[in-house]
């Protein structure tokens, strides 16, 4: 299983400016952007916000191609192409 969860800035300006996002995926083939903060606004997340982002990244990296279609679809999530 890989890690899902990894805190990486945006870019290297924001690393200047403090930001931190949060990610899921498996194996790199899909990204899921959860969660981003700027330090400045606070220190980091609480373990209660964890482990609901990760519950959430669960049911996101389980979802099969035709069930990520309708999720997108719906507007619940939305695709972000390069």
């Amino acid at each position: 299983m890989s890690k899902a969860f990894r805190s990486r800035p945006f870019t290297r300006w924001m690393r200047r400016a403090g930001a931190r996002t949060i990610v899921a995926t498996r194996m790199a083939q899909q990204w899921f952007f959860l969660y981003g903060f700027e330090k400045n606004e606070r220190a980091n997340i609480s373990s209660a916000e964890l482990k609901a982002l990760q519950e959430y990244a669960k049911t996101l990296l389980e979802l099969d191609a035709a069930q990520l279609a309708a999720v997108v679809s719906t507007g619940e999530i939305m695709e972000v192409k390069p």
